[in-house]
């Protein structure tokens, strides 16, 4: 049994033979009450012949072969575009309606923050790094020969005790007064480097402050003539005739200002490198004054040992005394040598990994602050303008949607799901289309119903073989071919 129905008609039968969800009449009673409704409709047509009306839908065919519903014309991917991190919005760089790339950018926040976060994770980083390679660094060269020259001296003062030679006090006075002075020598020279190093840290901060202020300005400037294309220092001017007008750039005062955007950029980095580099220099010379205190104050106390020795009373063991003082220049030289401890090695490793997921973090939220279209389509909806926050209005800053592709959502009702099928062919009419009729297959059947009530029903997606003059939204009557 096969019914045709013209768009008028066909609708009022469709709606008798489709109740609870449009599906074709099972058998019995349900068949007979859809043929008496058709005849019901030919009759009332017959009588009068009127003037056919222009067709808003290709005429509707159904039959016991086929299951009918209504759905909407949807896009294959929608895209609701958020900041996931606070700042206000600096750039919006679509409109609605244009078309946009994978990956494009879309809208970004203002950036400084994100980079001065980025930076300093950097830094910080690279100076976990640092101390985690210096538990495994080579000795100072210096270092090494002053140690070894210890060690000779040592060896010198036991043989010499070995051999009874008398000690001149004297000399070892000297040594004393030699070593006293190398020690407050070394205390003045490190202690001026280490300020130095300090005096030039401090300049290139605040170089990198005035560096700051310099790229601000330019920044501001530069974007200013971007957006207006007036001059940012005299935005307007009077004309010939008395009147206040934009005062616009020329290209080569357009080209200065971006010079100078330029220019300031480079600055600023060059800025923050000088001061990474005043940093690390500032941090080896404190390091240095330390180690080169503890060395001198060592010395010392060595010379002392010597001196004391000089005044030991009669019957002390000078020979055991002379091989104490080698064993433990031989014990310093060795503790130059590379011998980190276990905790040592975690200690600086979970530095460096602490760090490290800093930068991440820094990184994702640098990232997070520049919104970029997730794949090729169509920009539907902005919702932000520059100056607002980033978390304001609590709906998405920009909608993409892909519409290269389009499918039709249905729900047909749990009576007639069990003859829908995968690979389905479909007949699609959409009122107000381009085309009469589309095409179509079956391409996913939901594996559980919707629940309304007593209704049950599943969604059917109908992927179209042709999408020519259709748009997400509409609503489309779909016909699929169960037999």
């Amino acid at each position: 049994m096969k019914r045709m129905l013209t768009a008028g008609a066909g609708l009022t039968l469709a709606a008798v033979i489709l109740s609870g969800c449009g599906s074709a009449p099972s058998a019995g009673a349900a068949r007979t009450d859809a043929t008496a409704a058709a005849s019901a409709v030919a009759q009332a047509a017959t009588p009068t012949p009127l003037a056919t009306a222009a067709p808003t839908a290709a005429a509707v065919e159904l039959s016991d072969n086929t299951v009918s519903a209504i759905g909407e014309i949807k896009a294959e991917q929608t895209a609701d575009l958020s900041f996931t991190v606070n700042g206000t919005v600096q750039r919006v760089l679509v409109e609605e309606g244009d078309v946009v790339t994978a990956t494009q950018e879309l809208a970004q926040l203002d950036m400084r923050r994100f980079t001065q976060s980025l930076n300093s994770a950097q830094a910080s980083l690279a100076s976990a790094e640092a101390a985690q390679a210096a538990l495994t660094e080579a000795p100072d060269k210096s270092r090494v020969a002053q140690a070894k020259a210890q060690v000779r001296q040592a060896q010198i003062t036991l043989e010499q005790t070995k051999n009874a030679q008398a000690q001149n006090t004297t000399a070892v006075n000297s040594q004393l007064t030699a070593a006293q002075t190398s020690l407050e020598s070394t205390r003045n020279q490190l202690s001026a480097a280490k300020t130095q190093a300090e005096q030039s840290l401090t300049q290139a901060t605040n170089g990198l402050t005035q560096a700051q202020t310099s790229y601000a300005t330019a920044k501001k400037n530069w974007d200013y003539v971007q957006e207006t294309g007036n001059d940012p220092t005299n935005p307007t001017t009077v004309n010939s005739s008395g009147k206040k007008v934009d005062n616009k750039l020329k290209d080569t005062q357009r080209q200065a200002y971006y010079d100078a955007f330029v220019k300031a950029e480079a600055a600023l980095s060059s800025a923050q490198s000088q001061v990474q580099v005043a940093q690390v220099a500032y941090d080896n010379a404190r390091q240095a004054e330390v180690t080169g205190v503890k060395q001198a104050e060592e010395q010392l106390t060595q010379v002392q040992t010597t001196v004391n020795k000089q005044n030991l009373p009669t019957g002390v063991d000078s020979v055991a005394l002379a091989q104490a003082q080698v064993d433990a220049a031989v014990a310093g030289l060795a503790q130059l040598n590379p011998n980190p401890t276990k905790s040592q090695k975690a200690q600086t490793a979970a530095s460096v990994a602490q760090a490290q997921a800093a930068l991440e973090s820094a990184q994702i939220d640098f990232d997070s602050a520049t919104l970029r279209a997730p794949f090729d389509g169509v920009v539907s909806a902005v919702n932000i303008d520059p100056g607002d926050s980033s978390s304001a209005g609590g709906q998405a800053a920009v909608t993409v949607v892909d519409v290269s592709k389009l499918h039709v959502d249905v729900n047909i009702s749990d009576v007639d799901i069990a003859k829908v099928k995968k690979d389905q062919s479909v007949k699609v009419v959409v009122e107000g289309a381009e085309k009469d009729e589309y095409t179509g297959k079956v391409t996913y059947i939901a594996p559980t119903a919707t629940v309304s009530g007593n209704v049950r029903t599943y969604v059917v997606r109908v992927a179209l073989d042709s999408i020519d003059g259709l748009r997400p939204g509409m609503r489309a009557r779909t016909i699929i071919s169960v037999k």
